[in-house]
């Protein structure tokens, strides 16, 4: 397999700069999409006897019937059994306070059925939806593991390198914000924690190159003629394509996990999801092509 990501460095800087100059652009217009507070949302708890006259999908139907009616959106709607012949819930999310009428929900969905011994009951409450002093916890040990790697990469891979994996690392998180203010993937408040991982796995996968970088350079220097030597561009070439494998691997591994969180997971886990599959996306390409060029660049 060849690797000429170098050769194409104008493609790259070009594709890099359009990307950050529009999702920035848009996120100092527009700010993160807080379409869903994570903070602070509300939930209803509609629910009924699973043996009943009536069947869950016209429970369902009923329930989201009268919601519609009073111009309530919500953010989703999830199913629930408590035990065998236990309750059947249907529990909508909202992502701000809809001042729900229970009595007038109960006496709506009543009035559509004609099992009168039926009891349905209808909870709404306010809900958290993260700890805002432990997602902080999380944001400062990234921080500080963000600052160790780098640390440790400038001291035992030498200056140049650790510059180049710094590089890449601020442009893998940089990415990351330009995308979501693109795709406006509701963010807030994990986009800190996001872009830390995409900084981190930026450096932990450009440690790689780099390593095989400094390898190929020094069989390259002890290369008799110099007509047998390579370019530094050449160097870095080589070093992408024997890490591609890696990335790839870690890549789809992530990606995969994003898909199942968006396949399985509610609302909230979907959008992290999102977030997960669009920082493995900067990660990998910051890896391959942020530190390849900018280690051919310094070298």
């Amino acid at each position: 397999m060849k690797c000429s990501i170098t050769k194409k460095f104008k493609l790259w800087i070009t594709l890099v700069i359009s990307i950050l100059v529009v999702g920035l652009a848009m996120f100092g217009v527009f700010g993160l999409n807080q379409t869903n507070d994570y903070k602070t949302s509300y939930e209803a708890v509609v629910s009924m006897d699973t043996q009943s006259s009536i069947t869950t999908e016209q429970f369902k139907y009923i329930t989201s019937d009268y919601l519609e009616s009073k111009g309530i959106e919500t953010c989703s709607a999830t199913q629930q059994i408590d035990g065998p012949i236990g309750r059947y819930s249907i529990i909508y999310k909202f992502s701000k306070d809809v001042n729900l009428n229970k009595t007038e929900m109960v006496d709506y969905v009543k009035s559509k059925i004609s099992d009168n011994q039926l009891v349905i009951t209808v909870n709404y409450n306010e809900v958290t939806g993260y700890d805002a002093q432990k997602t902080g916890s999380v944001i400062l040990a990234l921080g500080i593991a963000a600052v160790v790697i780098t640390l440790y990469l400038f001291i035992m891979e030498g200056v140049k390198s650790g510059v180049s994996v710094l590089i890449s690392s601020v442009l893998s998180a940089l990415l990351f914000l330009a995308l979501m203010g693109i795709t406006r993937i509701p963010a807030a408040p994990f986009v800190t924690i996001f872009g830390c991982v995409a900084f981190l796995l930026n450096a932990v996968l450009s440690a790689g190159i780099v390593n095989s970088a400094k390898a190929q350079k020094r069989l390259n220097d002890a290369s008799v003629t110099n007509a047998e030597k390579l370019t530094s561009k050449q160097l870095a070439d080589k070093a992408a394509c024997i890490n591609f494998a890696k990335i790839a691997f870690v890549f789809v591994g992530l990606l995969v996990a994003g898909i199942l969180f968006i396949a399985l997971g509610n609302v909230y886990v979907k959008f992290l999801g999102l977030q997960l599959i669009v920082s493995a996306v900067c990660s990998a390409f910051s890896s391959l092509v942020g530190t390849t060029v900018a280690w051919s660049l310094l070298n």
